[in-house]
């Protein structure tokens, strides 16, 4: 690479700051906030957890026609994103081979979101072949054994899936992500379209939260102070959460929020609740376009149950989304059983995977499979 044919250039860039914002205009989705040019040159400096960031981008006669992130774990230490039962496993074989479970992985996608390749609608058919011929050539370069292309909805599945099965890839099915659709102007009309349990149960937290003295919530457009207060509420979440794949830090929480701030194509806001002058829960918000997606939440476990904090500020940030004139949220990929209650939907994701050893690569789609007739769904973030 680079590498041309009838006018089609590959080329790998180290940044979304060497992407032209007018190719990220054309081909990004417009209500997505993950997949702004600002959201991803603020993740590739938080310093997350991939070793590199690395963008494929083609080009047909100078014309930007698809734009691919890609991340490489150089390793991965699979005990982050498996299973609590997985988790045991591995556990017990590393008393005997300390670095077992230690991978080479290049993720292809979104670091944070469902996973996408940005192709223009003009591009040939050719565009998603040769994206597909660069992974691999990158994943050899980066020297990463694993190639994972994450988080795919249904319609990008589509369209990766032909080629893709064509070079050993294998599906593997993910976790579904939360999405709320907002059909309703203002606050008190979504009280009204939910029903029985879940309008009582609105009102019941709201009521427990605010009949406590010296407790508010608010919002904050600029929230780079706060990232020391911030850290131990989230730990306390990631503690108990079964899988994690990107790893914040007060440093992350700061630089992330200092670059969005800088950023002309996307918002961020901080929804935090306060007892007293003590930080007790803070849910982080992007928005853009008509989007939005409630990115970390932070919580301390001494007063969660007591004031409802999980399920207030998630509340408080349907409110916002809904003030925003937002026409849907994104909640992640967690408790679904809970965010139900709100109204969401479960928007299912598969992960599209290979291994560069053929004979592993047998191995795994077999045992992938078995695995996966227990435990029908493996996060990897």
């Amino acid at each position: 690479m680079p590498s041309e044919m009838s006018g089609m250039q590959v080329r790998i860039v180290a940044s979304a700051v060497d992407i032209a914002p007018t190719a990220w205009l054309e081909l990004a989705p417009r209500n997505d906030p993950l997949w702004t040019r600002g959201c991803l040159m603020a993740l590739e400096n938080a310093a997350l957890g991939p070793r590199q960031w690395d963008y494929i981008v083609i080009t047909i006669n100078n014309c930007t026609a698809a734009i691919l992130p890609t991340f490489t774990y150089a390793p991965l230490d699979l005990a982050m994103v498996v299973n609590a039962r997985a988790k045991k496993g591995l556990g017990q074989l590393r008393r005997i081979l300390p670095r077992f479970g230690f991978v080479q992985v290049l993720f292809c996608g979104h670091l944070l979101g469902e996973g996408r390749a940005l192709i223009a609608d003009w591009a040939p058919p050719s565009v998603p072949r040769a994206l597909s011929d660069a992974v691999l050539t990158l994943s050899k370069d980066r020297r990463a054994t694993w190639v994972i292309v994450k988080d795919l909805p249904s319609a990008e599945l589509e369209r990766w899936w032909p080629v893709l099965r064509e070079r050993g890839f294998f599906q593997v099915p993910g976790v579904a992500d939360a999405v709320l659709p907002i059909s309703w102007p203002t606050w008190p009309e979504y009280e009204l379209t939910l029903r029985g349990n879940a309008r009582r149960n609105l009102g019941k937290r709201r009521r427990r939260l605010t009949r406590h003295d010296g407790v508010r919530i608010e919002t904050v457009s600029d929230y780079q102070a706060m990232a020391p207060l911030m850290i131990p509420l989230y730990e306390q979440v990631v503690a108990r959460a079964p899988a994690v794949l990107d790893v914040w830090s007060e440093h992350s929480f700061r630089e992330f929020a200092r670059r969005l701030h800088q950023a002309t194509d996307i918002d961020s806001e901080l929804v935090a609740c306060w007892r007293g002058d003590e930080l007790v829960g803070f849910v982080v918000l992007l928005v853009a376009g008509r989007g939005c997606v409630a990115l970390r939440l932070g919580l301390d476990y001494r007063v969660a149950a007591e004031l409802e904090l999980y399920h207030n500020l998630h509340y408080q940030a349907i409110k916002i989304a809904t003030d925003r004139k937002c026409a849907s949220i994104s909640f992640g990929q967690a408790a679904h059983a809970t965010k139900r209650q709100y109204g969401c939907r479960e928007l299912p994701l598969t992960h599209v995977v290979t291994h560069r050893n053929p004979i592993l690569r047998l191995i795994l789609r077999v045992g992938l499979a078995r695995l996966l007739h227990r435990s029908p769904q493996i996060p990897l973030m």
